[in-house]
């Protein structure tokens, strides 16, 4: 390996790392050969886990010397398409791809559905990554306009099977038994036919008022004839194809202009393109397409091979590409150059464009969560053991919980938590709180997230360690040691229990653990009414589970009845919060009133600071695993926190 880092020269060009097998892993281009493949071996350079797995299996290197840039990137992702490296930015969904192949160098064009572009002489609509809907739309257009089943028809000139005889025949003998027949090629000229191929054209580049207004005449034609069978014929394939017109939304963009507005989100090494194709002020496709990342390359180097892997396949360029980062200036006149286009790039802040740049990251999030249990079932293992290393906590973290506060101007303060288990999430176990401990207008996320921790953490809280129920007939018992602290003494009545009275040393103040516990230890799964001379705080008793009833004889019950539970009563690993330090403390104060050692940090989301209860903080690279799975994690309790408040909103307007 020495003897071939030393051998490679200072220009410019493509290397290729070999495996023992003799497979290419991966290809790169360089400005200086030997400069930028020396770098993967110096062990001053500080590599990403991915890097140092790769380096470890190369074993031969080779490469090819270029004249210029443009060469590198030409040869470069030509490479990459032919050979697939397994740690290269690679491009997955192209097997989704199809194309409409229009023929062009006959008299009378035909028409294919195919996967690739193979015929550089035919003229090519795509790719569409909406296979079905694009193939059913086919089949339709194909029925209304020429006929399958004719002696003289669409399919017999594709085939090629056309005689002399049947060339100069003024009609068909199908066109003379089925008058309703459509048009055979006899009876069009070479305009004609052109001008019908040009309409279904159009209408995959999203302009269809053609086609339906000709559907329209037809069925009225039928429908006036009383030719009911073949109008109601119209009339469905009709509704299908206005089903697929739907999908095309019409938007606002203030401009005529072909747009494609590109966003993206990841998980892990996956990445989740989604592109609003916008043609005339349309949306005429949203197009989602999976880019794994085997290296963790930053952000904009995906978004480079993305582009070029992408727009190589097209034949539908845009005047305009709306990326949600900066694109270099480099980059963009090696990209017209390969794909022979003059495309302008732009980053849209504010404005319609912004607006949809947000539409298309929120259709890549929905394309990531259908589509990352893939990822997550793979890499699952490593993430959770990485980051039990890197967070310094007790054990893998399985399940872990998220909390986040959500209210407006104070008002229908709601937490959530949501659950994830090995690193999926569990939507059955989210829950919500509504905030009881503000006044009204009151905003506090400190006390907030206090309130919901202590809330939820009461389900599997513990007595302290020294301390210890005992159950003697209608008592209970509390002892430090040997050390009496309280006692609860119970009366069971015909239908309930009564609560009635609790005694305790000067040494010791109730809390709402013991409380519950207590109840607990007497009898399970019962319903326990509280005396009204006890006086006990209410902040106590709603920690505790005490609700307030109408009744004469009492004021407050504990409803131990009910079936537990069972989300509440797992333990977490680990807990996150949504803040800083201070969102951190609050919840740690919750969970040691709590008795508990569950290992907890926060995210503050400015700079993706993480905070540890050490008082520790750091940050990860954006494209950190670890890092990505806790803000998939924060950002899901977030969007749950978010649609909690606003449900509760919309209640109280109705």
């Amino acid at each position: 390996m020495q003897d071939i880092l030393k051998n490679l020269p200072n220009s410019p060009g493509v290397y290729r790392f070999i495996d023992k097998n003799n497979e290419i892993i991966y290809i790169g281009k360089a400005k200086n050969l030997k400069k930028r493949v020396k770098s993967y071996f110096n062990p001053k350079v500080k590599q990403s886990r991915k890097n140092q797995v790769m380096i470890k299996k190369i074993v031969d290197i080779k490469y090819s010397v270029v004249s210029s840039d443009l060469e590198s990137y030409l040869l470069e992702t030509n490479l990459i398409k032919e050979h697939k490296p397994r740690y290269n930015i690679l491009m997955k969904d192209d097997k989704n791809f199809a194309y409409l192949r229009i023929t062009s160098n006959q008299d009378y064009p035909k028409l294919f559905l195919e996967r690739k572009i193979t015929d550089k002489k035919s003229k090519y609509i795509g790719p569409k990554t909406t296979t079905q809907s694009f193939k059913k739309a086919f089949e339709i257009l194909n029925k209304i306009f020429f006929k399958y089943d004719c002696q003289i028809g669409y399919e017999t000139i594709k085939q090629g099977k056309i005689s002399n005889n049947q060339k100069i025949k003024p009609i068909c003998v199908i066109k003379q038994l089925d008058k309703s027949h459509t048009p055979c090629i006899c009876d069009l000229n070479k305009e004609d036919y052109r001008k019908m191929i040009q309409i279904i054209i159009d209408f995959f580049n999203g302009k269809n008022l053609q086609i339906k207004k000709i559907l329209e005449e037809q069925m009225f034609e039928y429908a006036k004839n009383k030719n009911f069978e073949l109008a109601a014929n119209y009339r469905d394939k009709m509704l299908t194809l206005e089903k697929i017109i739907e999908r095309q939304k019409i938007i606002s963009t203030k401009t005529n202009e072909n747009l494609d507005i590109l966003n993206f989100y990841s998980i892990s090494e996956e990445f989740y393109f989604s592109i609003l194709q916008i043609r005339e002020g349309k949306i005429v496709e949203i197009k989602n397409i999976l880019v794994t990342n085997n290296l963790e390359e930053e952000d904009s180097k995906i978004l480079e091979q993305f582009l070029i892997q992408y727009y190589t396949q097209t034949s539908d360029y845009p005047k305009y590409i709306i990326t949600p980062i900066e694109v270099a200036k480099n980059f963009i006149l090696n990209f017209n150059e390969i794909c022979k286009s003059n495309i302008k790039f732009e980053t849209a802040k504010i404005g319609d464009k912004a607006k949809l740049t947000d539409l298309a990251l929120k259709n890549a999030k929905v394309y990531a969560q259908k589509n990352s249990i893939k990822w997550m079932q793979k890499e699952k293992g490593n993430v959770l053991e990485e980051m039990k290393k890197l967070l310094n906590i007790n054990k893998i973290p399985r399940r872990i919980e998220c909390f986040d506060i959500s209210h407006l101007s104070g008002t229908h303060t709601k937490a959530s938590m949501v659950v994830f288990e090995n690193a999926m999430p569990i939507k059955n176990d989210y829950r919500y709180f509504n905030i009881k401990t503000l006044e009204k207008g009151q905003i506090d996320d400190f006390k907030s997230l206090y309130e919901a921790l202590k809330r939820r953490l009461k389900y599997i809280s513990q007595l302290k360690k020294d301390h210890k129920l005992i159950k003697n007939k209608n008592i209970v018992k509390l002892k430090k040691n040997k050390e009496f602290l309280a006692e609860f003494e119970f009366v069971e009545l015909e239908k309930y229990i009564e609560l009635k009275n609790i005694k305790n040393s000067e040494k010791y103040i109730l809390d709402s653990i013991t409380l519950k516990k207590a109840c607990e230890k007497y009898k399970k799964f019962q319903k326990i009414y509280l005396n009204q001379d006890i006086n006990i705080s209410k902040q106590i008793l709603d920690e505790t589970g005490f609700k307030e009833i109408k009744n004469s004889d009492y004021k407050y019950a504990l409803n131990l009845k009910y079936k537990n539970d069972e989300s509440f009563y797992k333990k977490p690993d680990l807990i996150i919060i949504d803040g800083g330090k201070g969102q951190l403390s609050s919840s740690q104060k919750a969970l040691k009133e709590c008795n508990l050692n569950i290992d907890m940090i926060s995210i503050a989301k400015k700079f993706e600071t993480i905070h540890l209860t050490n008082k520790e903080k750091f940050n990860l690279q954006s494209n950190d695993q670890i890092l990505k799975l806790i803000q998939q994690l924060r950002d899901e309790a977030h969007r749950f926190a978010i649609t909690q408040n606003r449900k509760a909103r919309l209640k109280e307007i109705k």
